[in-house]
């Protein structure tokens, strides 16, 4: 009863994705002209202080990294530590978090 929807379907997607594959390129290589970006920018300021930080942090890779592993890993400590002074809604949401409750089950 579907069979000739499914072909038309089929058939339909299979030239959707010939067409793609083939003219689509052809056709935008030949209509689009290649243009270049002018070198503008709204905030030069703002520009040159992200290109420096990303020449700063390029140049110490490795510090980078481990910045970035310290500052991920105690947010995720954070997390995990239990807090003083949450309501108890909050503390029975930490409670059912499977980490929380096998660090409670290690600790004791």
């Amino acid at each position: 009863m579907f069979s000739p929807l499914a072909y038309t379907l089929g058939f339909a997607l299979l030239g959707a994705l010939i067409f793609t594959l083939t003219l689509v390129p052809v056709m935008s290589s030949m209509l689009l002209k290649r243009m270049y970006a002018k070198e503008q920018s709204l905030c030069p300021f703002h520009q040159s202080k992200v290109y420096g930080s990303f020449d700063t942090f390029y140049a110490h890779r490795k510090l980078t990294i481990g910045l970035a592993t310290v500052v991920c890993r105690s947010r995720f400590m954070a997390f995990l530590l239990p807090w003083d002074g949450v309501s108890s809604s909050t503390q029975r949401r930490f409670d059912l978090h499977p980490c929380y409750a096998a660090a409670k089950y290690i600790a004791g």
